[in-house]
């Protein structure tokens, strides 16, 4: 199971052997500290799950000490394992914070990185922050190239939009050259839903704002007839889902009604 001895005592609430190993062994827990199990969970991950024990911040201060990276796993053969996927499907928040910190501290300029921690971001603050990490390590404005590595055929817009990360949307679709927005918000993933799609089944109505209003500001009469019909796997517009979405979306319907009138009346 990939399970070293401070998993297990943690796991069973041995919480009293878990401070004694710490204390007493420190060479062998720095051994242990980031191995990873068959969920790809550290120690530390482990800790955060037991309720009623202060050894999470015991345990991360004794890696930060150690200057044992919270950005990398260990499997038993000693291969490394990037762990901000895992950090982030567990909600592990304050880990995904402490990935950033190291970055910061050590100057790294690491685009791919840099990526992954804004896909992991859980918080407007997060994903600004984070953000801003990314164009200040491409010291430039930042392109679609810059945006291209998908997960899970899913795009960065995708992503966000999911959590319902407006702000963070709206900076990036500013900072952008417009045709290398247009080709983000146009991009669809395995469900054939564009990023606005996403959002609007997401029920993420403050996301699907900015990306509204970048077509209703730039007014091209192609492109927004392009995002008006284009369909997902079942034939369904973006109309279609904001009006039938779990949760009402009064500005997004708004939005579309008057680009839907402005280019008919165009055309």
């Amino acid at each position: 199971l990939g399970k070293n001895m401070l998993h297990f005592s943690l796991e069973r609430k041995f919480f009293n052997s878990s401070i004694y190993l710490l204390e007493n062994y420190p060479d062998l827990v720095e051994t242990m500290i980031n191995q990873i199990d068959i969920l790809l969970r550290t120690p530390v991950m482990v800790a955060k799950e037991v309720s009623g024990s202060d050894l999470e911040e015991k345990l991360s201060k004794f890696m930060k000490d150690k200057k044992v990276s919270f950005q990398y796993g260990l499997n038993p053969d000693k291969t490394k394992v990037e762990l901000l996927e895992a950090y982030n499907k567990f909600g592990y928040e304050t880990l995904v914070e402490e990935v950033h910190k190291e970055m910061k501290s050590d100057q790294r300029r690491d685009k791919k990185l840099n990526l992954s921690l804004l896909k992991s971001a859980v918080s407007e603050d997060q994903a600004v922050r984070f953000y801003n990490s990314l164009k200040e390590n491409l010291g430039s404005t930042p392109t679609y190239k810059d945006f291209s590595e998908k997960t899970d055929h899913e795009n960065i817009l995708h992503i966000l939009s999911k959590r319902d990360l407006s702000n963070c949307i709206s900076k990036i679709l500013n900072d952008i050259p417009r045709e290398d927005a247009y080709k983000l918000l146009a991009e669809k993933n395995e469900e054939n839903y564009t990023p606005l799609m996403t959002a609007a089944v997401s029920s993420s109505g403050n996301a699907l704002v900015p990306m509204l209003s970048f077509f209703l500001i730039d007014d091209q009469a192609d492109k927004i007839g392009k995002m008006l019909h284009a369909t997902d796997s079942t034939e369904n517009t973006l109309s279609y889902l904001v009006n039938n979405a779990t949760e009402t979306m009064i500005a997004p319907q708004g939005i579309i009604m008057q680009l839907e009138k402005d280019h008919h009346m165009k055309n």
